[in-house]
């Protein structure tokens, strides 16, 4: 698989805690190029999603709900259902 992915700051953010904590929203978008059982397809995503930033943004802790999109949904005897699906994310930086 190949993958290209981007995170992107939507523009609505609020300070919480005082300065030290803020809430933001973001959209975290990717493309790439899944092969299995001799077959390729294009799979992308759209994930908006919110993150909770602490320290100046030292430290985010984010999650979204999104959709993706996949050219080809069968791979040899694996079947991913159909070409829209529901992706969720979750995840931590320093």
């Amino acid at each position: 698989m190949v993958d290209v992915s981007a995170v992107f700051s939507l523009p609505w953010s609020r300070p919480m805690g005082g300065e030290t904590w803020s809430l933001a929203t973001r959209l975290t978008a990717s493309a790439g190029v899944l092969d299995g059982a001799g077959d390729s397809g294009l799979m992308m995503t759209a994930v908006p999603g919110l993150a909770l930033n602490g320290w100046k943004e030292l430290v985010s802790f984010d999650a979204g709900v999104g959709l993706a999109y996949f050219s080809r949904d069968k791979f040899g005897e694996q079947d991913f259902g159909g070409p829209v699906q529901f992706v969720a994310t979750m995840g931590g930086t320093h």
